[in-house]
């Protein structure tokens, strides 16, 4: 029994208040002693159930500063990494779209994830990026989707940021895309999805790379949208990942 003795008041409505139900699905039942007029009568909520759910934590973690960077491949058809840059940390210190040799930037970010509890169940992740400058065009007009990979622990099996990034397989292919940042200043987002999600790391790294659909779009023009990197002198303009989980 939760409660008794609770008070009918004019209009023919009882109400009470409990901390005492646990995460779940509650049928409840209350019953009336009659009086006066009114006969006893009992009713139940089997129909729509109250459900307690569980408390959700919230964290958002900062980009790590040393393993954050683009690689640009090494020839426009040759499909793999050549130079990388994970030293810069101005508006255009991470690189997505293609340079004036219409070679294909493609842009890694890394987060320390081990602070989320191992049994924890992660109910979203939101990737964010700042958009610091554009060259050229806007590839979000141009190069098509702008996909997320997920990868547990490092690309190429090292945080380290290294050629090979570029094209070596990821834990989750496509676990988000993100959105336009429309002016400088503004955020590409992109929500994980439910695999993107799963290969989140509780114990180390978890590390994104960033692409457009089209490698390059053959104008022979650098193409691109630079974001700022985890060493800008700005923390409001390092890249975020934030993290809901029971």
């Amino acid at each position: 029994m939760w409660a008794s003795g609770v008070t009918v008041d004019g209009t023919g409505h009882a109400s009470f208040n409990t901390t005492a139900l646990t995460v779940g699905s509650h049928v409840l039942t209350a019953n009336f002693t009659g009086a006066g007029d009114c006969k006893d009568s009992a009713g139940d909520n089997s129909a729509a159930p109250h459900v307690v759910n569980a408390a959700t934590t919230t964290l958002t973690f900062t980009s790590v500063d040393a393993q954050d960077g683009y690689v640009l491949k090494s020839a426009e058809t040759s499909g793999v990494g050549g130079s990388v840059d994970a030293s810069t940390s101005n508006a255009g210190a991470l690189r997505v779209g293609d340079d004036k040799s219409d070679r294909q930037y493609k842009t890694v970010v890394s987060f320390d994830t081990s602070t989320i509890p191992d049994g924890a169940t992660i109910v979203s992740v939101t990737l964010r990026l700042r958009r610091g400058t554009v060259t050229g065009t806007n590839p979000f007009s141009t190069h098509g989707t702008a996909w997320v990979d997920v990868q547990t622990g490092g690309l190429s099996g090292s945080t380290t940021l290294q050629g090979s990034d570029f094209e070596v397989a990821p834990t989750v292919v496509h676990g988000a895309s993100l959105t336009n940042a429309a002016s400088n200043g503004a955020w590409s987002e992109g929500v994980l999805t439910a695999a993107g999600a799963l290969a989140v790391n509780k114990t180390g790294t978890t590390q994104f790379r960033i692409y457009f659909e089209l490698d390059d779009n053959d104008d022979v023009r650098a193409d691109y949208i630079g974001y700022y990197s985890g060493g800008n002198a700005n923390a409001a303009n390092r890249p975020q990942l934030v993290v809901t989980y029971q």
